[in-house]
């Protein structure tokens, strides 16, 4: 777990002893040394100031094969602002591969324009990618418009060294890359980013791409737009605010039809663009007949990314339902097969299935956590239901649930939230007792509380006894689990 005070956290995700307990914790500040967070105060524009620090934004990358974590973080060395390129041990959280390295770069256009990363304006919001043994950092606005670009920079993951860098509008400026998710891979290792307001003259030979969805190859070292969509409208998208860059990118399975290779994004606006990864369309100044399809007004405006589960693709739009729409010989069916109740914000979905079945389709609407039925988009759960006992704390903007090992996780503004199935509850011994009037039965009443997942004994469970209002009494009618499971309370008759 990491923080925007530039920490990076590590927990048992399994383990049930030792509630809360850190395995390891590093921060990447000295203030001793001058090295503090990149705080809002300290950044020069009204629209960052509100916001108390930037440390470590985007979500990092674990290599399961090295067991090596990467992460970004931002830092203000002694009034010098940088973003750095860690590479952690997962098991200790010590640095791998040496000392962690600066992230800078400049780009020169063919126009002869050369531009240069500037940290200070920079924000890397997008989730870090790791493909083909690189790391792929994307960066844009922080919301310091000055000097600000979208980049996309390319590291050795063994080395840390820069492989190469990328810019979106070296000749305009602008062109954010500030999407919801990461950098996009297909399987041919090609790299798919979706771009903010700026200029677009990539029809006429220049290289801005503004509010456009790029298609990047790397060769040696180069990173370099191989195709690109931009919509008809784009000139309005980037004087209005309504960028393609509010929503990730999702490459599909390949797909029936004439058109196997698909990708689907949208924007604030609210449009699904289906595009052919092998031919997206560029620009047509009349219309965007050329793409795969064009779906508009359809789910509301998208600052989240779509997910994709067994022929459907799942979009939340903000305060909109989250809407399912199957896929056809190679198209999205225009009109949703399932939708929901309405939610509030617009988290992106994520989805947890026994293959193709058993799905659910789990969001965050505000600070409630839904579980939906992922054929019908009923609701299946969500935290509010029990009370109190399941509430999330504040939430952060944007967060989104993670699933592994039949548990969701929820990134919090004060901490980790997990969430999985409640312990099972046996009678251990005292069933089938009898005696009289206001006399305590002979034995006392046992039950054992077992984990679902491993089926040991569950320590520290909560466990309360009750006689459904009989009127008798318990000795204890709230008992905690021993080391053995057991929770063990005397009832007397009244």
């Amino acid at each position: 777990m990491t923080t925007l005070h530039d920490s990076v956290y590590a927990f048992d995700a399994d383990s049930n002893t030792g509630n809360n307990a850190v395995l390891w914790h590093v921060n990447f500040t000295n203030p001793a040394a001058g090295i503090t967070t990149a705080s809002g105060t300290f950044l020069p524009c009204q629209d960052v100031t509100k916001y108390s620090e930037e440390g470590i934004v985007s979500t990092p990358v674990i290599d399961a094969i090295t067991r090596t974590l990467y992460v970004v973080a931002k830092t203000n060395e002694n009034g010098v602002v940088v973003h750095r390129l860690h590479a952690l041990d997962v098991a200790t959280g010590a640095e791998k591969f040496g000392e962690p390295v600066q992230i800078t770069g400049s780009f020169t256009a063919r126009s002869g324009t050369t531009v240069n990363f500037n940290s200070l304006h920079a924000l890397n919001r997008p989730a870090v990618l790791l493909n083909n043994g690189l790391i792929y950092i994307a960066f844009g606005s922080n919301g310091c418009n000055d000097s600000s670009h979208g980049w996309l920079f390319a590291y050795d993951a063994t080395t840390l060294q820069r492989v190469s860098v990328f810019n979106t509008a070296p000749e305009g400026g602008l062109g954010s890359i500030w999407q919801t998710a990461g950098p996009a891979a297909d399987p041919e290792g090609n790299i798919y980013v979706s771009t903010g307001e700026a200029n677009f003259n990539a029809n006429s030979g220049g290289q801005d791409f503004g509010s456009s969805v790029l298609k990047l190859a790397q060769a040696g070292g180069t990173l370099d737009v191989s195709d690109y969509f931009t919509p008809h409208d784009q000139a309005l998208l980037s004087q209005m605010d309504l960028d393609l860059s509010s929503c990730g990118i999702v490459v599909l399975p390949d797909q029936a039809g004439s058109h196997p290779h698909l990708a689907v994004t949208s924007g604030k606006q609210g449009i699904i663009y289906l595009l052919d990864r092998d031919n997206m369309g560029q620009f047509d100044p009349f219309g965007d007949t050329q793409i795969v399809q064009e779906i508009a007004a359809a789910i509301g405006p998208m600052f989240s990314t779509p997910a994709y589960w067994n022929g459907r693709v799942y979009f939340n739009g903000n305060a909109h339902p989250v809407k399912a729409f199957a896929l056809s010989n190679g198209k999205l069916i225009t009109t949703p097969v399932a939708t929901s109740v309405k939610l509030s914000g617009a988290h992106a979905p994520m989805i947890s299935a026994n293959g193709n079945s058993n799905g659910i389709v789990w969001n965050i609407a505000g600070t409630v956590l839904w579980a939906l039925d992922a054929m019908t988009l009923t609701t299946l759960y969500n935290t509010s239901q029990a009370g109190t006992r399941d509430t999330l704390p504040p939430m952060a903007h944007f967060a989104t649930p993670m699933i592994a090992n039949g548990r969701v996780y929820v990134g919090t503004q004060t901490g980790l939230v997990a969430y999985g199935l409640l312990p099972e509850l046996a009678i251990s011994s005292g069933n089938n007792q009898s005696t009289t009037v206001f006399a305590a039965l002979p034995f006392p009443l046992s039950v054992v509380a077992r984990d679902r997942y491993t089926g040991q004994p569950r320590s520290g469970v909560p466990v309360t006894f009750s006689d459904n209002g009989k009127g008798g009494t318990f000795s204890s009618p709230v008992v905690i689990t021993d080391s053995s499971g057991t929770a063990t309370t005397a009832y007397t008759f009244s």
